[in-house]
């Protein structure tokens, strides 16, 4: 399965899951027109990362297959033909692969098995890897359960267009409130990692920033818009209060932080912004 996003016309793919087993080499009388291209291997105690450059081809001609010991690269198409086999040389923890292609580069990255259970602060790196493949899964299911509604919109237009909008609306928010919940788990993963300055973490966060990034893609694509909090005044159809501060250097109902963003989708709420708000401070009693 791959994952594309398109930002500022660079493609990037995450390639969630790769094939496993040995691939057949190319035959013997066509290893002439294939090329080895030129690849970069850097093994530092958590991660392996290998770094390849492939001018002249794009994801849809790409294939790769990962082994106990090993990573192979082939490619063709009318123009090009790759083909390599990388030794690893070290446990490696096949599910923890990473890689993404972008601008003729194809960057790998995996987790070694001395160092499996490295630590992200409090967050599991494992656990987010093996989340980001489910996430993954569940968006694909989710879109083709999206097609699958709007056929049956098509099939339904006699029975009333706003009925039949609504059903789908519906059936979009409820879908919406499991992606988000991914969405939380992400961002939070992204700032517990803020102050830990460590490459081999940012290398995985990444990718993690693109899956991120590309879940909110989604959303919005489907209607969705965040709603606005700091600096804003209060209004309790969009805002749940979650604490108070007493002060004079904002007007009452300022919004001062928030605590966990809100969506809304139309005209409706999908769940509101978590805010810490001003108040008057409480006049002291004269004596």
């Amino acid at each position: 399965m791959m994952a594309k996003e398109k930002n500022n016309d660079k493609e990037f793919i995450q390639f969630s899951k790769l094939q496993r087993g040995e691939p057949k080499p190319p035959r013997k009388n066509q290893m002439d027109k294939f090329r080895v291209p030129e690849t970069d291997l850097t093994v530092s105690d958590n991660f392996i990362n290998v770094t390849t450059k492939l001018p002249g081809v794009n994801s849809n001609d790409l294939t790769l297959a990962l082994t106990q010991n090993s990573l192979i690269i082939k490619c063709l198409n009318n123009k090009e033909a790759y083909y390599t086999e990388i030794k690893l040389e070290e446990q490696i923890i096949p599910q923890s692969a990473l890689a993404w292609f972008q601008n003729n580069i194809l960057n790998f990255n995996i987790l070694k098995q001395k160092r499996s259970n490295v630590q992200l602060g409090s967050v599991d790196i494992e656990t987010l890897r093996n989340e980001l493949d489910q996430t993954k899964h569940n968006l694909q299911r989710s879109q083709e359960q999206f097609h699958a509604v709007q056929l049956e919109y098509q099939n339904l237009m006699v029975k009333g267009k706003k009925e039949v909008e609504q059903q789908i609306d519906t059936y979009k928010v409820s879908v919406i409130k499991k992606i988000l919940k991914t969405v939380d788990n992400f961002t939070l993963a992204l700032k517990s990692a803020l102050n830990i300055k460590n490459k081999d973490m940012e290398r995985v966060m990444v990718g993690i920033d693109l899956i991120l990034n590309e879940l909110l893609d989604i959303i919005k694509e489907e209607g969705v818009n965040e709603i606005p909090t700091t600096g804003m005044v209060l209004d309790t159809t969009q805002h749940e209060v979650m604490d108070c501060v007493e002060t004079e250097e904002y007007p009452e109902n300022t919004i001062l932080e928030e605590y966990q963003k809100g969506y809304m989708y139309k005209n409706g709420i999908i769940r509101p912004s978590k805010v810490k708000v001003a108040v008057a401070p409480k006049k002291k009693k004269k004596k």
